[in-house]
């Protein structure tokens, strides 16, 4: 008997509508949309973790300026009422050992009653630098942080900090040896585990690396000792590499931010003199703390002139309506004439109705015109940094860069009682090309100009190079 089989209802399969049809297609989309996005995240995944095997060992250096921003010299530190004492005080030497050897035998220097102050960049350009270091660590020589300094101070910290690291000695011999740079050692797979970076305005191999590369430690905690100021308050002077501001040019000279523009609130209203030169001390500082450029250490290690309201390190080759730093200094500082000058009445009668000349670009600070006297004691500032203005000595800033690592000569301002008959310079000595002052008269070379309220000062000056050095500059000798 054949099977029984049942006859199942036949349907009559119809193709799908557009809805349908459309419908399927979004949901394959959908599925390859999530396809690619998983792929996609797996992808991103893969780099982030390629990213941080790559640059694991990527380290940015701590910081390295190891700034001090001031030194008070007190005056017992100075010395001045003793009858054999000498403060030298001496322009940018930049290695030149020798020239400053010959300007010491010029002065017959005496260890024992003489205090040396230098006014920074004793590094850098010269041939002698970590040599001179060396000498001044070992004998305690006294003087400010220059610009030049700076980036050898940095480039010796970022040396130390790569030694630190695991190899790293090794890294920079390699580096030293084969005399290429750390892209030219990652180039030739010589970085293989350690990646160090420095900033990409620092010159690889420049004159500062390689001071820095032959320091010793002992020199490197000298120069990390200078301090960016120093601040001699019994006769009220600052002395700094490049130089610092009367006022903040940001400001209205009216305004309260000012600090000579108003006496010490800690003066009292019949003072002493001992409450005077209190207050005189504050008020003096106060430039240092209350005058936003004067805070940057940056400023007071590269100033040259103001150009639109801000410090700049360019001079008058780059800008020709620049006002160099020194000018306005003494344009505020010869108005003040001691705190019981405060005017009364209206703070506009100050000064003249004319336009501030600060906030006008165009204008000279020549033309500042004070009307009355400002509630402060004058300020003296003895700086160098400017060679190309030569000795630039005006009634409260002594500029002493004479230019001494170019052939020219090298400068001493010299304040004491003590007084010692220069030696003649040494026979067979060479004269250098060009004169170290050719911004002033020749007659300022070795005389006294007047220095601070009532004092006076020595300008010492050698116009030669020693038989190494002249080699160095071309210079021929004498006749």
């Amino acid at each position: 008997m054949p099977p029984n089989y049942t006859q199942l209802p036949t349907t009559n399969r119809q193709p799908p509508t557009d809805d349908r049809a459309k419908e399927l297609e979004d949901d394959e989309s959908f599925a390859l949309k999530k396809i690619f996005l998983y792929i996609g995240l797996i992808v991103l995944l893969f780099f982030v973790w390629l990213g941080f095997e790559l640059f694991e060992h990527l380290e940015e250096p701590p910081e390295l300026s190891n700034y001090v921003d001031l030194q008070t010299l007190d005056a017992a530190k100075l010395d001045l009422d003793n009858p054999h004492r000498r403060i030298v005080m001496v322009g940018d030497l930049h290695g030149m050992m020798h020239s400053f050897d010959n300007l010491l035998d010029v002065l017959k220097y005496n260890s024992t009653n003489d205090l040396i102050i230098h006014l920074g960049d004793i590094t850098a350009k010269g041939p002698h630098s970590t040599e001179l270091v060396a000498r001044f660590a070992n004998e305690g020589v006294l003087g400010v942080r220059g610009n030049n300094d700076q980036k050898v101070i940095e480039w010796y910290g970022w040396f130390e900090w790569v030694k630190s690291h695991e190899n790293g000695d090794l890294f920079l011999h390699a580096l030293f040896k084969q005399q290429i740079t750390p892209s030219q050692a990652k180039s030739q797979k010589l970085w293989k585990t350690l990646k160090y970076s420095y900033p990409k305005d620092w010159d690889w191999g420049g004159d500062h690396w390689n001071v820095a590369r032959n320091l010793s430690p002992e020199g490197y905690q000298y120069l990390i000792s200078l301090p960016i100021v120093i601040h001699l308050p019994s006769i009220h002077t600052f002395m700094v590499h490049a130089g610092l501001l009367p006022m903040d040019p940001a400001h209205h000279l009216r305004s309260g931010l000012q600090p000579l523009a108003h006496a010490p609130e800690s003066l009292p209203e019949n003072p002493t003199a001992e409450d005077i030169e209190r207050a005189r001390n504050e008020q003096e500082l106060s430039l240092l703390t209350d005058i936003e450029p004067n805070r940057d250490p940056d400023v007071k290690l590269n100033i040259r002139d103001i150009h639109d309201l801000e410090p700049t390190k360019r001079g008058p080759k780059d800008h020709e309506d620049n006002v160099p730093w020194s000018d306005l200094w003494n344009s505020v500082i010869k108005r003040c004439r001691g705190f019981d000058s405060t005017a009364s009445g209206d703070e506009s009668s100050l000064w003249d109705d004319n336009e501030d000349v600060l906030a006008n670009p165009e204008s000279d600070v020549s033309e500042l015109r004070l009307r009355k006297p400002l509630p402060c004691h004058p300020i003296t500032v003895v700086y160098s940094h400017a060679s190309s203005r030569g000795l630039d000595l005006k009634k409260w800033s002594k500029g002493l860069d004479t230019g001494c690592v170019n052939g020219d000569g090298l400068t001493a301002m010299v304040l004491g009682k003590g007084r010692r008959k220069a030696h003649a310079q040494r026979k067979g000595a060479l004269e250098a090309q060009q004169s170290a002052w050719p911004n002033d008269n020749d007659e300022e070379r070795d005389k006294e100009v007047p220095f601070g309220e009532n004092m006076h000062a020595r300008l010492v000056s050698i116009t030669y190079l020693t038989e190494i050095e002249s080699d160095i500059f071309g210079i021929s000798r004498a006749q």
